[in-house]
C-alpha cells in the first residue's frame, strides 16, 4: 500500500537534515509517497491518512472555493470575515486559533508545532499536481483581522510578528500530487514548524495564530478548496515552562479515523 512507512527512524530525518539544503531550497517535490524534506528549518512530510490513526480535527482556514477556479492562484488565511483574500464563506472551517490551539511535537529533542493540509484538485488529471508557493505564520494580539494587503510580499498583518516564511531567503515552493488520494483522502501533508520560532516572538498578548498560504503558481489551482487544521488537544505555550509535549510522529503517524471523518465531511461539502 502506498502512504507513510512507519519504520521511517529519527535516524534517517536527521540524515535529512544535514543533506537537505535549507534557506537556498526552490523546490521540495512531496509528488510521491511518504516524501518529504526541510525548507527553512521547517519538515515537511506527505503522508496518507489512511495509516494516521484516531483523533478530532480542528479545521481553521479553507482557500479557494467550493466552485472549481481552473488555472488560478489562490490565496488565504485564518478569519472569520467572508471573502478576505480568497478565504471560504464557512466561519465553522474559517476562524481564529490560538497558540495553545496548535500541537507541539517533539522529534529527537527537537519541538515543532504540527499543521495539517489537505489538497483538493481534478483527479482526472494524471498527475494531478499543485504547488504551495508560499506559507507565512504569524503570532498576533488581534484575532480575525480582514488585511489584503502586502510589503515586501509579507501580508500587513497589525499587531503581529511573523514567525515564519517559506520564500525566507528564496523563491521556494513544495511540489504535490493530489492523485495520491484515492478518493478517500489520502495523500495529505504534515508541516513542522520549529517551536523555537514561535518563541522568539512571543510575548504572552500575540497568542493568535495566523497562517496565511498561496497555491497555484507553478502547478495551477483546479478545484475546490485546500484546507489547513490542527489535531484537537493543543499544547502548550511556546517557553522553557511549557509543560509536556505530546509523542513523537512514530506514535503521532497512527491517528486515522479522526482525519478520515474529517476529511470524508469535507468532501461531502465539495460535491454537494
Amino acid at each position: 500500500m502506498k502512504g507513510l512507512r512507519i519504520g521511517r527512524t529519527v535516524s534517517a530525518w536527521l540524515l535529512s537534515i544535514a543533506v537537505a539544503p535549507m534557506a537556498h531550497a526552490s523546490i521540495l517535490d512531496l509528488t510521491s509517497a511518504g516524501s518529504s524534506g526541510f525548507i527553512n528549518g521547517a519538515f515537511y512530510q506527505q503522508i496518507d491518512p489512511q495509516a494516521t490513526g484516531t483523533g478530532a480535527i480542528n479545521s481553521f482556514v479553507e482557500i479557494g472555493d467550493a466552485t472549481p477556479r481552473t488555472g488560478t492562484v489562490v490565496h488565504a488565511y485564518n478569519t472569520t470575515v467572508n471573502m478576505t483574500l480568497d478565504n471560504g464563506a464557512s466561519d465553522v472551517f474559517n476562524h481564529a486559533i490560538m497558540i495553545t490551539d496548535v500541537p507541539r511535537v517533539t522529534i529527537d529533542g527537537i519541538q515543532y508545532r504540527e499543521f495539517l493540509l489537505d489538497i483538493n484538485q481534478n483527479a482526472s488529471d494524471n498527475p494531478s499536481l499543485l504547488s504551495l508557493d508560499e506559507i507565512q505564520i504569524f503570532l498576533s494580539g488581534t484575532a480575525n483581522q480582514s488585511v489584503e494587503t502586502f510589503t515586501g510580499g509579507i501580508l500587513d498583518l497589525t499587531d503581529a510578528s511573523l514567525v515564519y516564511r517559506l520564500d525566507a531567503g528564496s523563491d521556494s515552493w513544495i511540489k504535490m500530487n493530489y492523485t495520491l488520494n484515492h478518493g478517500s483522502g489520502s495523500g495529505d501533508m504534515f508541516a513542522y514548524i520549529p517551536e523555537t520560532l514561535f518563541a522568539n516572538v512571543y510575548t504572552g498578548s500575540n497568542k493568535f495564530v495566523y497562517l496565511y498560504s498561496r497555491f497555484g503558481e507553478n502547478h495551477v489551482n483546479n478545484d475546490g478548496f485546500e484546507e489547513w487544521a490542527v489535531r484537537e488537544g493543543g499544547g502548550p505555550e511556546p517557553g522553557p515552562d511549557a509543560g509536556p509535549t505530546i509523542p513523537e510522529p512514530t506514535s503521532l503517524f497512527l491517528m486515522g479515523t479522526g482525519l478520515l471523518s474529517w476529511l470524508g465531511a469535507r468532501r461531502l461539502r465539495l460535491v454537494a
